[in-house]
Formats: C-alpha cells, structure tokens, sequence
C-alpha cells in the first residue's frame, strides 16, 4: 500500500524510526555477545596480563601514591575495574578519614 500526503509523511517517519529501533537493538545485542564470549576468557589471560603489565604498573601507581598523599589528599576511585587499586592504596597504610 502507497501513502500520500501527510498520511504518507507519518507513515515513512514511523517505517525510519522502527528501522532505527531495530538498528540500536542490533548493535545492543552485537556488544552483549562480544561481552559474553570475553568473560570466558577474561580469567585466562588476567594472569599473562597481570605479570606482563600490571606488576609495573602497579609499583608505579604505589610509588605515585606514597610521594602525592597526605591527610588532605582525597581520593576518588570509579570505573577502576575489581578494586584492585583501593586494595593497594589499602596497603600502602595511609591512615583515611571517613
């Protein structure tokens, strides 16, 4: 069926915004499925990871920490993955404040 006028405006934009939706649901699901298959492996490689990257890192960030904080130092953590950086900060034994 053909639509013109106004009719067929509105019936074009609902068709584009139903290829939208569709389109943004496609891509929603195309990352569930990377994020799923990568949780398999994400234990696997952590520990190459970790010995390769992280232990250099890691004594960077602890000799950053131990020259930069004091008592007036606030320290926000977000989007820092398991809390492995806190637990470092943790262990630094720096007294902090609620």
């Amino acid at each position: 069926m053909q639509y013109k006028g106004e009719e067929g405006i509105e019936q074009n934009r609902k068709t584009f915004d139903q290829g939208e939706i569709c389109l943004k649901e496609n891509k929603i699901m195309r990352v569930k499925k990377f994020y799923n298959s990568f949780v398999r492996i994400y234990d696997l490689l952590k520990i190459p990871w970790n010995k390769i990257f992280s232990q250099k890192a890691e004594k960077k960030f602890s000799e950053f920490l131990i020259n930069n904080l004091d008592q007036e130092t606030s320290v926000l953590e977000l989007g820092c993955g398991t809390g492995v950086n806190l637990e470092k900060i943790y262990d630094l034994d720096v007294e902090f404040n609620n």
